[in-house]
């Protein structure tokens, strides 16, 4: 099965509408892609997804997301680690780095953005350290 056959077009459609049709990094429309935030070799299961566990990337970012950037992705809530206890990637925070602000993704595809001291804390449960900004 391939990635695009695991996110079913209605929760997609869901990623794409939450995230304005753009990169949650850099805010580019070209090029965008679904990113699993936690993948399924990282502890992410194989069932159907929910909004909360994916995010809209670019190309770029996403590739850059599976390489070298994976320190970053994970302190931007953009990855989620296996092994975070009883936590669920909607318990992380991710940094829409073009807003400046973190948002706690819901499972049902809304969102709430929080304070920075808070997006901290919950990166910091993960045991990952501080968040970055």
């Amino acid at each position: 099965m391939t990635h695009a056959q695991q996110v079913p077009a209605k929760v997609r459609k869901v990623v794409y509408e939450r995230d304005n049709h753009r990169c949650v990094w850099c805010h580019t429309g070209h090029d965008i892609t679904i990113q699993r935030r936690q993948a399924t070799g990282m502890g992410g299961s194989h069932r159907l997804l929910n909004p909360s566990e994916l995010v809209t990337l670019c190309l770029v970012h996403n590739q850059l997301a599976e390489g070298g950037w994976q320190h970053g992705a994970t302190r931007h809530g953009i990855k989620v680690r296996r092994n975070i206890g009883t936590l669920t990637c909607a318990d992380v925070p991710v940094y829409y780095h073009h807003h400046g602000v973190w948002r706690l993704l819901h499972t049902d595809g809304g969102f709430s953005d929080i304070e920075p001291v808070l997006a901290s804390e919950l990166i910091a449960a993960t045991g990952f350290g501080k968040a970055g900004i």
